[in-house]
């Protein structure tokens, strides 16, 4: 797929952003967007974004930029959150606001100002205007909720079998954990000498198993 975006993180009222050149989508780019969150220290990744010029267009990768925080490298770039202002070729922007503690999605082709918007009411050569801001979550909430969850909230999907794609990934994964849960239950009780009634266990927690099918069955009804 060929639609672009950026993704940007803001901290200290500076911002540094990187081109998504392709699978912008939130179903794509958004999804990597909320893991990171849930799953780095984007603090510490805004610290480690070196600008350079003279370095050639970096493509955003979750891969790449999770690395350079695990093992502490500085990750030279040239600074492309300027893109969230052109919108005839920037469809969707991420940025990650660490001073106010949210995520903002922003969609493109906006034909019509945003009064108010951060990146401006100016016209493009094109007649496009920034991107515009569509819905913003707390980082507290994005961690707290699932994956799924929050992507399906930033607007139209890539496609039905996209989207049912990632349901059912995010289902397989919820389940998972409520297995390994399970699974680290029974060995703590029995390493304590108690006896285990693996079945009661699992009874206990089907509620939760069964709450996400509901989710993704209204999700893709």
């Amino acid at each position: 797929m060929s639609a672009r975006g950026v993704f940007i993180i803001r901290k200290n009222n500076e911002e540094k952003g990187l081109r998504i050149h392709c699978d912008a989508f939130p179903t794509r780019a958004g999804r990597d967007v909320v893991d990171m969150i849930k799953g780095s220290d984007l603090g510490k990744m805004f610290d480690l974004m070196a600008e350079d010029p003279g370095v050639n267009d970096r493509c955003f990768s979750r891969t790449e930029l999770e690395s350079h925080v695990l093992n502490n490298v500085p990750y030279k770039f040239r600074n492309e959150a300027g893109f969230i202002q052109d919108s005839s070729q920037c469809e969707h922007g991420y940025v990650v606001d660490l001073d106010e503690s949210k995520l903002e999605y922003y969609d493109g082709f906006q034909d019509c100002p945003d009064p108010g918007n951060r990146y401006g009411t100016d016209m493009s050569c094109d007649g496009f205007y920034p991107c515009k801001m569509v819905t913003s979550f707390s980082l507290d909430y994005v961690k707290s909720h699932s994956t799924v969850g929050v992507v399906s909230q930033m607007g139209e999907e890539e496609s039905f079998e996209d989207r049912s794609c990632l349901l059912h990934e995010d289902l397989l994964l919820n389940i998972s954990d409520i297995m390994a849960s399970l699974g680290g239950c029974v060995a703590a009780l029995s390493a304590a000498g108690k006896d285990v009634d693996y079945g009661d266990l699992l009874m206990d927690n089907l509620n939760a198993i069964e709450k996400d099918i509901a989710h993704v069955k209204t999700m893709i009804a």
